[in-house]
């Protein structure tokens, strides 16, 4: 399904051996097209630092492996997931879409 016209990286961290240090080749990065991308909230705090926390959401084709661990990159930006990915059904109980929350903090 084609919800959009935007492509977004999913990045996904490598795993750790039992020594806590990353095992090499276990990251990976994949390319998901017909996404659609749109603004959700944006904040600042400006009382210590400025600080300002973006959100984005992605609806995503059905289908699509994206973890709460995993980063997105959506026109040069990183997104970190926020939270875990809400998994939408047709009438039919048929998987339609995936909405992922994203969150990105500057400053």
């Amino acid at each position: 399904m084609n919800l959009g016209e935007h492509t977004i990286t999913v990045v996904r961290p490598p795993t750790r051996g039992p020594d806590g240090d990353p095992v090499p080749g276990s990251g990976t990065s994949t390319d998901i097209e017909g996404c659609s991308v749109q603004p959700r909230t944006s904040t600042e705090d400006t009382a210590a630092r400025n600080t300002v926390i973006t959100g984005e959401v992605v609806y995503v084709p059905a289908g699509a492996d994206i973890r709460p661990t995993d980063t997105i990159r959506f026109r040069d930006v990183a997104y970190a997931v926020d939270g875990d990915p809400g998994y939408w059904d047709d009438l039919n109980a048929v998987g339609d879409h995936i909405e992922v929350p994203l969150r990105r903090v500057s400053g």
